[in-house]
């Protein structure tokens, strides 16, 4: 992308920074034969079992490993994602899903109220283009934990995304 755009439209540096991240993860998993995109800029998430062409292709399936749990230490909470549901959070961050999306898939893979998952799932979708290329990067078959660090005193959210790694 061109710096030229600076003179047409006023755009804070960090939304085209996750507008790239988010662009090159899509490039990314479209090599990879992952996803298509159509004409129209529409993505399709594709299937591994079914041809690269077919346009009713759904969300790849995947051997599960690894758990789901949110917990909460001094050091900020951990969300920790299966391998099938890092796959499905990737897939909802590229078809750029509302919070209340992320929240709803959260909660019911961890089992924890749509309260306390909120704070967690607003990081991850502020951060949609990064957090999806992670995802990607990260996870090796186990799935990931991402952390997150306290917000500032009382210790409190809004929390602060701090890392990711495999299980």
């Amino acid at each position: 992308m061109q710096n030229s755009y600076k003179n047409h439209v006023d755009v804070p540096d960090e939304i085209v920074k996750e507008v790239k991240a988010w662009m090159d993860t899509l490039n990314k998993l479209s090599k990879k034969g992952k996803v298509e995109i159509t004409k129209d800029l529409e993505v399709n998430i594709l299937d591994k079992k079914k041809e690269k062409n077919d346009a009713s292709s759904t969300v790849e399936t995947f051997r599960s490993g690894g758990k789901n749990d949110l917990d909460f230490t001094w050091k900020g909470p951990r969300l920790y994602l299966c391998e099938d549901n890092t796959r499905e959070l990737e897939n909802l961050l590229i078809k750029s899903a509302g919070t209340s999306a992320i929240v709803a898939a959260i909660a019911k893979w961890t089992g924890a109220g749509t309260k306390t998952v909120y704070p967690v799932a607003i990081v991850i979708s502020g951060a949609s283009g990064t957090i999806a290329k992670l995802l990607d990067n990260n996870c090796e078959g186990n799935g990931v934990r991402i952390r997150f660090s306290p917000g500032l005193p009382p210790y409190t959210p809004p929390y602060v995304y701090t890392g990711m790694e495999p299980q």
